[in-house]
């Protein structure tokens, strides 16, 4: 409950409670796709464990309250397990790697591209299969301004999982790639999760490594904002040179 509540943000809990408690009708339109987005996903996930991977059954206990966590701990990023990482099935380390990339809420502390990112792009994709010039979820139409945003983290995160998968397959000669595909992603999430190859990094991979914890905690877009000031602002040219020049 605590990581649950975590991830989802005050904003979303405030919410929740003002809906359950009478004091508002309706949630708002962005607490919908979050909580939605996030019960949907959590649901698929806790099933594809636990359908697809035996570990869960193998360790003993309760198979779906493991899967249920197993697929809580990718999506919230707390970095708990109650089963080893290291010895998952590919299909089921696939899943993970794709909870962990998504997320949760972009007003809790959970990492990854947020529900509402992935919900924009959806909607977009949507919109470009159908023809439709308006891009709408669940019937409220998404100013563009939001889409803009959304699309900038999601080519942005994207690319530097790709990025940083590469580079440590340099660096980490010997890894196989899931091991470091999943390091990425746990890293850049900032999950704590991870599959074993931690311990044996090179000098060079942890330096990947704390980089692109760095860059997951601090934002994605905000590191590329950070990056890019300074040269958009060096780009736009000074009325003061422009009249000397003439």
């Amino acid at each position: 409950m605590l990581s649950i509540a975590g991830s989802l943000g005050f904003i979303v809990i405030t919410d929740l409670y003002y809906c359950l408690s009478g004091r508002e009708e309706h949630l708002s339109f962005t607490s919908k796709i979050i909580v939605y987005g996030f019960v949907i996903l959590l649901t698929l996930g806790t099933l594809l464990i636990y359908l697809t991977e035996p570990l869960v059954r193998e360790e003993g206990g309760n198979a779906l309250l493991r899967s249920f966590f197993a697929s809580m701990t990718a999506m919230t990023t707390v970095g708990f397990n109650t089963i080893s990482t290291g010895d998952m099935r590919m299909p089921v380390l696939l899943v993970v790697i794709f909870l962990m990339y998504v997320g949760a809420s972009p007003s809790g502390t959970a990492g990854g591209i947020k529900i509402t990112t992935f919900t924009a792009m959806l909607a977009v994709l949507r919109s470009r299969l159908t023809g439709s010039k308006s891009i709408t979820f669940l019937g409220r139409a998404i100013p563009w301004e939001r889409l803009y945003v959304a699309t900038s983290a999601f080519i942005l995160y994207t690319s530097l999982i790709f990025l940083f998968s590469i580079l440590l397959s340099y660096t980490e000669t010997g890894a196989d790639y899931e091991s470091i595909l999943f390091e990425t992603a746990s890293a850049l999430g900032t999950v704590g999760l991870s599959m074993g190859l931690t311990g044996s990094l090179t000098a060079a991979g942890k330096g990947l490594l704390i980089l692109i914890m760095f860059i997951g905690r601090v934002g994605v877009l905000t590191f590329g904002f950070a990056l890019l000031e300074r040269e958009q602002r060096s780009g736009i040219p000074d009325p003061r040179e422009d009249d000397l020049a003439v």
